[in-house]
């Protein structure tokens, strides 16, 4: 890891300016590496800020869903097991409206415009940042390699549960209902 930040120190000095297509600089990839390194995301640490665009163009921040349970769904249409999860997600969601439930979206396809439309198509009602692929900003913080990865985090804004892959069902529901029992009391 030291080795690694010292890479990445090297590319943000020398590099820093140069354009990325995914990052916008060489400089802001280098720095979510190190972030990603300085600050690994683990269960029971507060959730790390994300703030971004999503893929009809609006401005979201993580921080704007406190108060609520959040399941992060990082994924891309280009995965097929991500979309393999989209018709229990809207019964869970249709389930939990009256709850304090949020989910949120991560998509990791290459473009927006096509993501816009597998997220149209597919009828996803819950809202998704736009990463720019899978070495994207938000994926790169949060140490993201598998689609789709899970994050569940409570009321409070600290990380209960991260999987790499979709979780079973019953694990899933579970898991939401006990954090669901603990933010409604």
């Amino acid at each position: 890891e030291a080795e690694a930040k010292t890479l990445f120190e090297d590319v943000q000095k020398r590099f820093g300016d140069l354009p990325h297509p995914i990052h916008g600089t060489l400089g802001k990839f280098a720095d979510a590496h190190i972030a990603a390194i300085e600050k690994p995301i683990g269960t029971d640490q507060p959730a790390p800020e994300i703030t971004g665009t999503t893929l009809d163009g609006k401005v979201m921040k993580l921080s704007d869903y406190r108060g609520k349970v959040l399941l992060i769904d990082f994924w891309a249409d280009s995965f097929g097991p991500s979309r393999d999860h989209f018709a229990e997600s809207k019964k869970r969601l249709e389930t939990l409206k009256a709850k304090p439930f949020a989910m949120l979206g991560v998509n990791a396809d290459g473009d927006r415009k096509a993501a816009l439309q597998a997220s149209q198509k597919a009828g996803l009602t819950w809202p998704s940042w736009f990463d720019g692929g899978t070495g994207g900003p938000i994926a790169t913080r949060w140490d993201v390699d598998q689609w789709p990865s899970v994050v569940l985090i409570d009321a409070k804004g600290v990380i209960r549960h991260l999987w790499a892959g979709w979780p079973e069902e019953k694990e899933l529901d579970k898991a939401i209902a006990d954090l669901l029992a603990k933010a409604e009391k």
